[in-house]
């Protein structure tokens, strides 16, 4: 059933709507991480390419919130940085 038709059936109803859902679960991660995280992108922030960044919170649909060292937060996919490599491999 579409939305419109939903309405028509409907009108005047004060249920709520079928397609309604709650918001996004965010998973808040520790603020004080390390910057362990690096910007791999070219084509979105391109002058960022390299630079090192934190993970700040994951969300739903594969999206993270990013923060670089000099304190630039963004939301972006998952796919858009790269986990360090530690010094021990």
């Amino acid at each position: 059933m579409s939305y419109l038709q939903w309405l028509v059936r409907h009108e005047g109803d004060d249920r709520a709507m079928p397609a309604e859902r709650p918001a996004a679960t965010i998973y808040a991660l520790p603020a004080a991480g390390p910057f362990d995280h690096f910007w791999r992108l070219r084509v979105q922030l391109p002058e960022r390419h390299g630079q090192r960044c934190r993970v700040r919170a994951r969300g739903r649909m594969n999206s993270i919130e990013i923060e670089f060292e000099d304190g630039l937060r963004h939301i972006v996919s998952r796919y858009s940085v790269r986990k360090l490599r530690s010094e021990e491999d």
